[in-house]
């Protein structure tokens, strides 16, 4: 048992120094809300795109889309996101944290903890955490343009605001996709995959580097911007999102893996894939698509924080119960 636990907090142990040193840069005034805007930026418009090219290029994407692990999350997820939309309103009857509710409920960070976990674990980025990382981003990416845009409809007909909204086109959509540096990182990556492109020694050196510096420093801007002041206004639809998305939808995403008998490298994809909090991009955007926004952000703060601690106890449940 001892060792099952140092094994597990092994893994947690470096997302937690980073959040330190996030939340300690910011209260000692090294860096403000500016600084952290600016560099939240920068990581999702470089690092992680170019984080994403560097696990997307290298994979046989025609032998990973035949593991059950990718038609499982795929299925789970369109399952979690109906449930999202049809309970949601019934809790909530404001358009616009109904919108924020739904998209912290699905969207997962899954760019920041997978690679984390896989190496934190295994030593390196296995072949179902990588299907699992490119499917969902995949999927998280392309479902929010249209569920943001249905959910902005209402919120500006609360407001009787309804004539300003447009009718999105198929062109205006692809175009948002084209947008979006996460997504266009990862279909590049696929595309040098498919087209089974070598690539010069020097280009994947520089690509891993670069790489190498996402998950750092991505902890480290969102200890920085972790703020737990303000949720007594929305304190009950925070729980709510936050139970849903780190204990309840994990424990029933475990039930047919478990059952099934999959291998250690499944349980964790299916792990990294609906145990990890919400997005830190759900703010902005949930702002963009006239969202609450300040519930957004303390959504992504408790649940990242919250994170640590159910991660951490769905590590050593898997690995007391020989799991993984």
């Amino acid at each position: 048992m001892l060792q099952n636990l140092y094994m597990t907090f092994s893994v947690v142990f470096p997302f937690l120094v980073y959040l330190g040193i996030g939340i300690w840069l910011r209260h000692s005034k090294i860096v403000d809300e500016h600084a952290t805007a600016k560099m939240n930026r920068f990581v999702a418009q470089i690092l992680f795109p170019v984080n994403l090219f560097n696990v997307a290029y290298k994979i046989d994407l025609g032998a990973m889309l035949r593991q059950p692990t990718a038609l499982y999350v795929a299925l789970l997820f369109g399952l979690s996101l109906g449930f999202l939309m049809l309970v949601v309103p019934r809790l909530e009857k404001d358009p616009a944290r109904q919108c924020t509710m739904v998209h912290c409920g699905f969207r997962t960070n899954i760019t920041l903890y997978a690679i984390a976990v896989s190496e934190g674990i295994f030593g390196e980025m296995v072949p179902e955490v990588t299907l699992t990382l490119v499917l969902l981003t995949l999927l998280n990416n392309i479902t929010s343009v249209p569920v943001l845009e249905r959910y902005q409809k209402k919120i500006l007909a609360a407001r009787g605001d309804q004539a300003t909204v447009k009718k999105t086109s198929p062109a205006a959509l692809v175009l948002g996709w084209l947008k979006n540096p996460l997504l266009v990182g990862l279909l590049l990556g696929m595309l040098w995959s498919l087209a089974r492109i070598p690539m010069p020694e020097l280009g994947a050196k520089t690509i891993n580097n670069i790489s190498v510096c996402a998950v750092p420093i991505s902890f480290i801007m969102l200890g920085a911007r972790l703020d737990l002041n303000h949720l007594r206004i929305n304190s009950r639809n925070i729980l709510l999102t936050t139970l849903y998305k780190l204990v309840l939808i994990p424990l029933v995403a475990f039930i047919y893996p478990i059952a099934a008998g999959w291998t250690p490298r499944q349980l964790i994809a299916v792990l990294v894939a609906f145990a990890t909090p919400t997005a830190v991009v759900t703010y902005v955007t949930t702002i963009e698509y006239d969202g609450d926004g300040e519930m957004a952000g303390e959504i992504v703060s408790v649940s990242t924080v919250f994170s640590m601690l159910t991660i951490f106890l769905f590590l050593f449940g898997l690995r007391q119960a020989g799991l993984i």
